[in-house]
C-alpha cells in the first residue's frame, strides 16, 4: 500500500480541499485524511461571498440554493435593508458544498481516506510520520486543516491560545417562494448578532458571538427565531466553536503549517471563515509549490496576506463593539453603508475597502460574470 506522499493534508473541509486542489494541479502526490465520512454534518450559515466565488477555481452552481441581493442590518427595532442590485451572497448547505469541493480534489488526483483520526505526529530525517488507528503514512510537508478542535495544532504546538467564540444554528422549513434577503441583527446577542439566511426550502437561523458562551442559548435562539420568522424551532440545534484570533497565530515551522479554522483564520466581525479557509489553503499550497525540491517552505510569509486581512477585521470589530449604537449607525445609516455594500459585491476585504475607498465610485463590479445561474 502506498504510504509515502509529497504532502499530507489533515482535514477535508474547504481549507484542506483548497490546498489539496492546488497541490494536485501542480502534480504533487497528496493524501487527504479526515476523521469523518462525507457528506458529514457541518454547522455553518453557508453564505459564500463574492470574494469566495472569485477564489474558487470551479463553478459551484450545483450546490447554490439561493442568491441574495439584499442585506438587512438590524439593531432591535432599528433596521435598514441595503442593496445595489448585485449579488451579495450565494447561499449553500455546507454538507453539500464540502462534499462537492472534495469531489473536485479527488477528480484532480488527490487520494482521500475517511475515518482516519490523527493519533500521533513525529519527524525523522525523511520527513513527517502521520499515525492513525488504521495506518501510518509519511510525507515531506504536512498541512493541518482539521478545524477549531485541531489535533494537528495540539500535537505541533505546546500552546494553542486561540480565542474562541460560539455559534448556534437551526433550520426552519419554509415555502420556496419566500424572500431572498439575508439579515443580521446585532441586538440578538452580546458582542455578536443573530442571522436569518434563506435557502430554497428552509431558513438557516442562528446566533454568533465573540464570547465563548451564550447564557440560556437554546431559549435565546428559539425566541430569536420566533421573533424573526413567526415559526417555532422544530429541527435540531447545532453549536460550533469559532476561533477568531488568527491575526496573531504563529506557524510551527517550515515543513508544517496550520490553515483555516485550525489557525483561527476567521473574520471576527461576522464569524465568516470559508473565504479565509480557502485562501489560506491556496497560499499554503503555493508555498509548497514554490519550495521545489527544498525541504522547507516559507509558510509565514505566504500566509501574511491572511494575517494582515484579519488584523483589519479585528480593529473594525473592536471599534464597532466599543459603542454598538454608534457602530450600528455608522455601519447601516451613514455613507459607509453604501461603500461597504459596493465593496462587498466587488469581493473586496475590509482592508482593501479602506485602502481603495477613493476608487470605489469608479470601480465596476465583475460579480455578474461569476454569478451561478439561478
Amino acid at each position: 500500500m502506498q504510504n509515502r506522499f509529497e504532502t499530507i493534508v489533515i482535514g477535508a473541509g474547504p481549507a484542506g480541499c483548497a490546498a489539496a486542489y492546488d497541490l494536485t494541479a501542480a502534480g504533487k502526490q497528496v493524501l487527504m485524511l479526515d476523521k469523518c465520512e462525507f457528506p458529514r454534518l457541518k454547522p455553518c450559515a453557508g453564505a459564500l461571498t463574492t470574494k469566495t466565488l472569485a477564489a474558487l477555481p470551479f463553478d459551484v452552481t450545483p450546490v447554490v440554493r439561493r442568491v441574495s441581493r439584499e442585506m438587512k442590518l438590524s439593531l432591535g427595532e432599528m433596521s435598514r435593508t441595503l442593496s445595489n442590485g448585485l449579488p451579495i451572497a450565494w447561499l449553500t448547505v455546507r454538507q453539500e458544498f464540502d462534499r462537492f469541493f472534495l469531489e473536485q480534489c479527488i477528480q484532480r488526483g488527490a487520494e482521500f481516506k475517511s475515518a482516519h483520526r490523527l493519533t500521533a505526529l513525529s519527524r525523522d530525517a525523511d520527513g513527517w510520520i502521520v499515525a492513525t488507528p488504521h495506518a501510518t503514512f509519511r510525507c515531506r510537508f504536512l498541512i493541518g486543516a482539521d478545524g477549531a478542535n485541531s489535533q494537528v495544532r495540539k500535537l505541533l504546538t505546546r500552546s494553542h491560545p486561540l480565542r474562541i467564540g460560539l455559534a448556534l444554528e437551526t433550520c426552519i422549513p419554509i415555502d420556496p417562494s419566500d424572500g431572498e434577503t439575508i439579515e443580521f441583527d446585532f441586538a440578538a446577542v452580546h458582542r455578536g448578532y443573530g442571522w436569518v439566511f434563506p435557502k430554497d426550502d428552509h431558513l438557516n437561523v442562528g446566533l454568533y458571538t465573540l464570547d465563548p458562551t451564550i447564557p440560556h442559548a437554546a431559549e435565546r435562539l428559539a425566541k430569536f427565531a420566533a421573533d424573526k420568522t413567526g415559526r417555532q424551532i422544530s429541527q435540531p440545534i447545532h453549536g460550533h466553536k469559532i476561533p477568531h484570533n488568527g491575526r496573531s497565530f504563529r506557524q510551527a515551522g517550515s515543513t508544517a503549517c496550520l490553515i483555516g479554522d485550525a489557525a483561527g483564520m476567521i473574520d471576527p466581525f461576522l464569524g465568516e471563515g470559508i473565504y479565509h479557509a480557502i485562501r489560506s489553503g491556496q497560499l499554503a499550497a503555493r508555498a509548497i509549490n514554490n519550495a521545489g525540491i527544498s525541504t522547507s517552505a516559507d509558510f509565514s510569509s505566504a500566509l501574511a496576506e491572511i494575517t494582515r486581512d484579519l488584523a483589519s477585521y479585528d480593529s473594525e470589530t473592536r471599534r464597532f463593539y466599543a459603542n454598538i449604537q454608534r457602530g450600528y449607525r455608522r455601519l447601516a445609516h451613514s455613507p459607509v453603508a453604501g461603500i461597504l455594500v459596493k465593496g462587498f459585491t466587488l469581493g473586496w476585504s475590509v482592508r482593501q475597502i479602506k485602502r481603495r475607498i477613493l476608487l470605489l465610485p469608479f470601480t465596476q463590479s465583475s460579480c455578474e460574470s461569476i454569478t451561478p445561474q439561478e
